[in-house]
């Protein structure tokens, strides 16, 4: 945690620039959430768009206003941080690269395993985050 002027300042320019960017990536995934559905948004009923925006947004607001009533104000900022950074990190340093290397070196026994085994472990890694956080505070 940040404390002191200079926190001060750290967070309110981390909450501007969440909620400069939070819209954006809301679109994102709305069109992720869609495309897993095979459901192409052009065709679309707007009843059901409608639903899976404030559907969407409800989930998101629901998570938001739990860490508010588990913690204090000054350390849900970090619990969001520090679970956001590792389940981002852990897919982009060990996930992604671990199933691109499963896709392309298919034939390539041994380094097959290492991809699995990097698969593996970058699939674990975001459940240890959350345990890890939940035991922490």
């Amino acid at each position: 945690n940040f404390y002191g002027t200079l926190g001060t300042i750290f967070k309110v320019i981390v909450i501007i620039h969440l909620l400069l960017y939070i819209p954006g990536d809301f679109v994102i995934m709305r069109s992720s959430i869609l495309n897993f559905f095979n459901t192409n948004v052009t065709t679309l009923p707007d009843s059901i768009y409608l639903i899976i925006t404030l559907g969407s947004l409800a989930a998101i607001t629901i998570v938001a206003c739990l860490l508010l009533t588990i913690n204090s104000e000054s350390i849900t900022l970090s619990i969001v941080l520090d679970l956001t950074g590792g389940i981002a990190g852990s897919l982009t340093s060990f996930t992604i690269p671990g199933a691109i290397g499963l896709k392309l070196l298919w034939h390539d026994n041994d380094k097959r395993w290492k991809s699995l085994l990097l698969l593996t472990f970058g699939a674990v890694i975001p459940f240890l985050v959350v345990y890890g956080e939940l035991l922490s505070y």
